[in-house]
């Protein structure tokens, strides 16, 4: 099986099928107290996040 299928299938499963934006996900880190120190991408279907804890 295709890791994107297996993600796709993951979600669908998990979260209703649901898949966050960039720009969302950041939104939810810094409501979470989080500050995004950056976005890189891991490979074409895959983007690691990097946070620290504000304050």
């Amino acid at each position: 099986m295709r890791f994107t299928t297996a993600m796709d299938l993951m979600l669908l499963l998990n979260v209703g099928g649901a898949k966050h934006t960039q720009d969302s996900l950041t939104a939810l880190m810094t409501e979470a107290g989080l500050a995004v120190e950056g976005v890189r991408p891991i490979n074409a279907y895959l983007h690691g996040f990097h946070g620290t804890v504000a304050g």
